[in-house]
């Protein structure tokens, strides 16, 4: 199936070939359409090497890059700690989120909870105030998920004592879990920023319905969100890597995890990404990596499109493919 072409055009571009830049939702933030994940896959900001990550970090903040996402659960703290003395190395203040996990037994004690880790992140980040605190726990009916009963109540409360505390700008949850508790949580106006699972194998959460009658339906969750007035993350936008061009993985890539979706597998989905090569000429992009990001740059609902980087020539290749444009 052809890429679709989604979304309007109505951001403004930086002039000369440059990144552009998107409001984050009702928050205000004027964030780069790039952003800088430091999670485990890409693995830069868990495995790498101090130097390795100052040199990535200078390329994305002298690329127009402004928006880095990091959680306390990447590597037990590492990414923050390591994200937040990169940082002040090079004396760059970008817009910074990171990410909390609560358990379902946390709930009764959430306001209290919640304040502690959050102020642990910002230890190790180094920080007073972190822009943007994000629910990094599933939403729905597991034995380890959060449901939207609890998402929309006691949970948004204790992160809006965040915001009212001075410790964070804005509040968000992470898109991942059940289709009908997530559209809960996003039509209930407790949140300012979600972090969307998109991309070309599933791009559900704005064209309704399972692509291949497997994969979880999103059931148009971002422009549900949008309609609220909630920016969105984009994640998982190379599908783990199954997106990236090749079965080879960089050394700091952390290792196939379980999945985020319903229906997604890495080897399952190497094999549906094989289908858009074809398309490759057509669409005048030079490979599949570049096919899928422009895919979710062309998405004007997509406020910043999380790259998960393991090094600065990944950061480079990432902002090229953003200079040239969305997809035809």
């Amino acid at each position: 199936m052809k890429p679709q072409n989604i979304g309007s055009r109505a951001n403004e571009i930086i002039s000369g070939g440059q990144i552009e830049y998107r409001l984050l939702g009702r928050t205000g933030l004027s964030v780069s359409a790039v952003g800088f994940g430091c999670g485990s896959t890409g693995g830069l900001f868990v495995r790498g090497s101090s130097e390795a990550q100052r040199a990535a970090v200078s390329c994305a903040i002298e690329g127009g890059i402004n928006y880095f996402d990091t959680a306390a659960q990447y590597g037990n703290g590492r990414s923050e700690a390591n994200l937040g003395r990169t940082l002040s190395d090079l004396g760059a203040s970008p817009y910074l989120g990171t990410k909390l996990h609560l358990f379902p037994n946390e709930i009764p004690d959430v306001t209290r909870i919640i304040r502690g880790k959050l102020t642990e992140s910002l230890r190790r980040l180094g920080y007073e105030r972190i822009d943007v605190c994000t629910l990094h726990t599933r939403v729905g009916s597991g034995p380890d998920e959060l449901p939207g009963s609890d998402v929309v109540g006691p949970v948004a409360d204790a992160m809006a004592e965040l915001v009212s505390a001075g410790l964070a700008g804005a509040i968000g949850f992470t898109g991942l879990g059940e289709t009908k508790e997530l559209h809960l949580v996003a039509s209930s106006g407790r949140f300012d920023v979600f972090q969307c699972y998109y991309n070309l194998l599933n791009p559900s959460a704005s064209n309704p319905g399972s692509p291949d009658g497997i994969s979880q339906d999103f059931d148009g969750l971002l422009n549900l969100a949008a309609d609220h007035g909630i920016g969105s993350v984009g994640i998982r936008v190379l599908a783990g890597g199954a997106l990236a061009g090749g079965e080879s993985r960089h050394p700091l890539a952390g290792p196939i995890g379980n999945p985020m979706a319903k229906g997604e597998g890495y080897c399952s989905d190497l094999r549906r990404a094989t289908k858009y090569l074809g398309y490759l000429c057509e669409m005048g992009v030079s490979s599949l990596a570049e096919l899928a990001y422009r895919f979710a740059f062309t998405n004007q609902r997509i406020s910043t499109v999380l790259g998960g980087f393991s090094d600065k020539t990944q950061v480079d290749q990432c902002l090229e493919f953003a200079s040239r444009g969305p997809l035809p």
